[in-house]
C-alpha cells in the first residue's frame, strides 16, 4: 500500500554525494529527501524468501569484500524471492544533507531511490546534466547524454506516490 503524501507540502529533494536537486515546491520549509545511487550501493538478488524484512538479513554478504571502509548497514527493496539490497552509510548520508545545507529539522523523510523512482517515472532527467534509470532491476544515475527519452520531473510528478519504504 503506497502513503499518499500530499507533495504540495514539502519541498522535494534529490540529493547524492556533491549535489542536490530540488524537483518540487521551493518555497516549502519542509521537505522529503530521495536518496541517489551515489549515496549507497545496490544489488539485485534471488534468494528463497518471500519479505524484504528476511532479505535483509542477507544483505551484507552480497558487499562482502566489494565495499570501502566503513560502518554500513543494510536495506532490502522487493517480494517473493527477488530483492534490491542496499549498503549504505548513515555517516556519509548525514554529511551530504549537512554540505547542501539542508537543516536537519525541516527533514520530514528520507527515501531510497531505489525504492521511489522505478516503474513509469523512469528515465527521469535530472536536471544537472544526469538521469536515473533501472538497469537489472536496480535504480543507476547516469549521463543524461546516453539517456534516449528521459523524462522531466514536472511531467511525470503526477504519478509519484511515496512508499512505506522511509529510511530512518
Amino acid at each position: 500500500m503506497q502513503q499518499q503524501w500530499h507533495l504540495k507540502r514539502y519541498r522535494l529533494i534529490l540529493v547524492d554525494r556533491h549535489e542536490m536537486v530540488i524537483v518540487a515546491n521551493p518555497n516549502q520549509e519542509k521537505c522529503v529527501l530521495i536518496l541517489l545511487p551515489g549515496l549507497y550501493w545496490a544489488k539485485k538478488v534471488s534468494l528463497p524468501v518471500t519479505k524484504a524484512s528476511q532479505a535483509r538479513f542477507f544483505a551484507a554478504s552480497f558487499f562482502d569484500g566489494i565495499l570501502p571502509e566503513g560502518d554500513y548497514e543494510y536495506e532490502a527493496f522487493g517480494e517473493n524471492g527477488v530483492f534490491v539490497v542496499v549498503a549504505f552509510s548513515r555517516q556519509e548520508i548525514r554529511e551530504a544533507i549537512e554540505r547542501h545545507g539542508i537543516e536537519p529539522s525541516h527533514i520530514e523523510a528520507i527515501f531510497f531511490a531505489q525504492s521511489e523512482l522505478k516503474g513509469n517515472l523512469l528515465p527521469l532527467d535530472l536536471g544537472n546534466n544526469f538521469a536515473l534509470v533501472e538497469y537489472d532491476g536496480a535504480v543507476i544515475q547516469l549521463p543524461l547524454s546516453h539517456i534516449a527519452g528521459a523524462k522531466r520531473w514536472d511531467l511525470v510528478c503526477g504519478d509519484f506516490y511515496f512508499s512505506r519504504r522511509r529510511f530512518s
